[in-house]
């Protein structure tokens, strides 16, 4: 009797890795920007991406919050911009929640960060800048 190697890897899969600690509180920072810009619930936060494109629901957005699942950088970068914080803050870099330009980000970041946001930010529908306008309005209420 003649044993033939197996066509495939029998070698065990290692065990997946643990989310880096750069990721983990991801979604604790999120919910802290949301509330201290003024976005007190969770819909609040979801209309304005929502007028910027993003296809999310309130399910995803919780998800999000709750650590289950990490948002694309994207959306991070986002919603940052929309919670007026910096990256490094949602990323656990740095306790520090507000940017301030000369703070965390130089001028020159600063000027750079503007050029791109200008040139990934969609032109805006006359829907979207009623739901911006709409968010501002329950912002300014709370």
């Amino acid at each position: 009797m003649t044993v033939t190697a197996l066509p495939f890897d029998t070698t065990p899969t290692p065990a997946p890795t643990p989310a880096p600690a750069i990721v983990t509180g991801l979604g604790a920072r999120i919910r802290s920007a949301r509330t201290a810009a003024g976005y007190v619930k969770q819909v609040d936060l979801l209309a304005a991406l929502q007028a910027f494109g993003l296809d999310i629901t309130q399910s995803t957005l919780s998800a999000w919050e709750c650590d289950k699942v990490c948002p694309r950088l994207q959306d991070i970068v986002l919603i940052a911009d929309l919670c007026n914080v910096s990256l490094d803050y949602l990323a656990g870099l740095i306790d520090q929640p507000t940017l301030e330009r000369g703070v965390f980000v130089s001028e020159a970041d600063a000027a750079l960060l503007d050029a791109l946001r200008a040139h990934f930010t969609p032109t805006l529908t006359e829907e979207q800048i009623a739901a911006l306008d709409l968010v501002e309005k329950i912002k300014s209420a709370n």
